[in-house]
């Protein structure tokens, strides 16, 4: 008995073991996946001094975990390494931007004294990146940038693009037909004269919601795709961004109207740097990572599991949160009034039920932990969260300085209509917990509840 008890203090004091995100991993093998397949570049096969031309596409959320160091530093202080380029995302290379805006122009990162390209500025056109990466003459082109799991989130569409972009330059914007050619001598002069090939290495990073659920619809009709839905993915993907990279090349990028030569990447030149101990039920509390907000109204997990859903009211005339402290957590408008959190509650089946009387007395007893339930009356999962009346006024955005009246969610971290009979929630459960399927319930309530003052915004008020 001594010594067990020895050894559960032991085990007790061991901290958690924290996920090594694609970043670390890379760096750890000295960036050898950075080098071509057979470990050394095609342009510099002959020369072994000389360096790997990089570019990278990053924001402020490349950074180690560990150190704090961003991926821009960690390679250009690599010795086999030429940084040329950092192309930067929507809410700009540092991720002082607001929503739909970016660095604006040619830049230069003040440390590194490299030069950074506003990606957003050409967004939806990966002719123009392709043209910079010529330009450019890089070896490889590096993406480290963490993801929130929605389709409408920019940075994975800018990823699209990238791949977009390198394709076409790798194939030499040749077609097909082309390729079919019965002239071998025409062909074999072709092919000495092309440029070498650009990689593109992912740097993967955990999905915030997980990668156990999809949700929402899947495809994008024609005429209806934009930056906020390249290709047709579930708008709760539930995948990481290393997994998103090499969907987008087996199936969108041979078909994408701005790759003529209708090939893909080949399998060397596109990799994926993995994680190391991350697990498909993992929510972001178990990756033991340090948050940080991918974008200006993502400041916490808890905000990315509500994005998903209530970004939805970005397209009406009500407000989603942006302009307070916790934006997609709280939802309303001017002329909605406590009615909406009761609908919600009402709805997605969210009970009141007392503690029982084991959670009173703290006679609490951990049990193993379970799956989500069903709600019995509608069919459908549990209620993701719980729904409180809220007053705020947004410093900025759709209503700003206006009181708003609405709902707040409430995550907790155990199944509210079982509260004291199951307190250890389950990992799958949590992961599932993201709030898309309330996203259209708060829809629905509000065109129930306030049929003329809600609209749909349109034309140059609504974003992309």
């Amino acid at each position: 008995a001594v010594a067990v008890n020895a050894l559960r203090r032991r085990l007790a004091r061991r901290r958690p073991r924290r996920v090594l995100v694609g970043l670390e991993v890379a760096a750890s093998q000295s960036w050898r996946i950075l080098r071509g397949a057979n470990g050394e570049d095609e342009k510099n096969a002959n020369d072994k001094n000389k360096k790997t031309r990089v570019a990278v596409f990053t924001n402020h959320t490349g950074v180690c975990p560990r150190t704090g160091r961003h991926v821009v530093d960690m390679l250009h202080a690599c010795a086999s390494v030429d940084l040329r380029l950092v192309f930067a995302p929507e809410h700009g290379f540092r991720g002082e931007k607001q929503a739909g805006y970016s660095s604006g122009g040619a830049a230069t990162d003040s440390i590194t004294g490299v030069a950074v390209f506003d990606a957003y500025r050409s967004r939806g056109d990966p002719a123009a990146l392709a043209s910079v990466l010529e330009e450019a003459d890089v070896d490889c082109v590096v993406f480290d940038v963490q993801d929130v799991g929605a389709r409408f989130y920019t940075y994975v569409s800018s990823m699209y693009d990238l791949l977009v972009a390198v394709a076409r330059l790798n194939n030499d914007f040749s077609s097909p037909s082309e390729t079919k050619t019965k002239d071998k001598t025409a062909r074999r002069l072709r092919k000495k004269s092309r440029r070498p090939r650009t990689r593109v290495v992912i740097l993967d990073r955990p999905n915030p919601l997980g990668g156990t659920t999809t949700e929402g619809p899947v495809v994008v009709e024609p005429g209806f795709d934009s930056f906020v839905s390249r290709v047709s993915v579930p708008i709760r993907h539930g995948m990481t961004v290393g997994e998103l990279a090499l969907l987008f090349n087996k199936r969108f990028v041979a078909s994408d109207p701005c790759n003529p030569s209708g090939r893909k990447l080949a399998k060397t030149d596109l990799r994926v740097s993995p994680m190391r101990r991350w697990r498909r039920w993992m929510a972001w509390e178990d990756t033991k990572l340090p948050w940080v907000p991918p974008s200006p109204n993502v400041p916490s997990p808890t905000s990315a599991l509500a994005y998903v859903g209530t970004c939805l009211l970005e397209a009406t005339n009500a407000c989603e949160g942006r302009g307070t402290t916790t934006p997609f957590e709280l939802i309303g408008a001017p002329w909605a009034d406590n009615r909406l959190a009761r609908e919600m509650n009402n709805v997605l089946g969210a009970t009141n039920k007392e503690p029982s009387s084991s959670l009173r007395r703290g006679a609490l007893r951990r049990r193993r932990p379970t799956a989500p339930s069903v709600d019995a009356r509608t069919r459908r999962p549990a209620s993701a969260c719980v729904w409180r009346e809220a007053h705020f006024t947004p410093s900025w955005g759709k209503e700003k300085d206006v009181k708003c009246v609405g709902a707040a969610a409430m995550f907790s971290s155990s199944e509210d209509e079982n509260l004291g009979e199951n307190l250890a929630l389950s990992k799958i459960a949590f992961v599932k917990r993201a709030l898309f399927l309330e996203g259209v319930e708060v829809l629905l309530a509000l065109k129930k509840l306030y049929p003329t003052a809600f609209q749909w915004r349109g034309g140059a008020g609504a974003r992309e």
